[in-house]
């Protein structure tokens, strides 16, 4: 997902005034430019992502935002929650007393993948980025 990479990659460099413009983010995320502006315009839509015009303008984390930033956060703020709520099957009525016959296994991966969405922090993922710990870009 193009978002938490663009989102982690802000959070490895957030000091005070460090702006990304688009070029830098598309670089470090290896993101297709026009894609990638599409994702950074709906991040400051959400409040996420801070966006300054002009000369030295940019991209940016605020660090109150990054501070409380999780992966759900940015998942949610892209796709909403259906990743989390809805039915894997694409039916609109699924629950326990109307279930799809993936509905009690989907439940299950559904509770573990929103325990680490919720759990995992992107300021953290910023600093193991920054540590050469992970990365964002597929290195050929």
């Amino acid at each position: 997902m193009y978002a938490i990479r663009a989102v982690v990659l802000m959070a490895s460099d957030n000091g005070p005034g460090t702006r990304w413009n688009l070029e830098r983010i598309v670089q470090g995320t290896d993101a297709p430019p026009s894609f990638m502006a599409k994702v950074l315009q709906q991040l400051v839509h959400a409040g996420m992502v801070e966006s300054t015009k002009g000369p030295g303008g940019g991209f940016s984390l605020s660090p109150e935002i990054a501070a409380g930033l999780r992966l759900k956060d940015v998942v949610v703020a892209i796709d909403g929650d259906f990743l989390l709520a809805g039915c894997a099957l694409g039916f609109p009525k699924c629950d326990a007393r109307k279930p799809c016959p993936v509905h009690d296994e989907m439940t299950l991966i559904r509770e573990r993948l929103d325990a680490m969405l919720s759990s995992t922090e992107i300021q953290r993922l910023g600093a193991e980025l920054l540590a050469g710990e992970v990365f964002l870009r597929n290195k050929r």
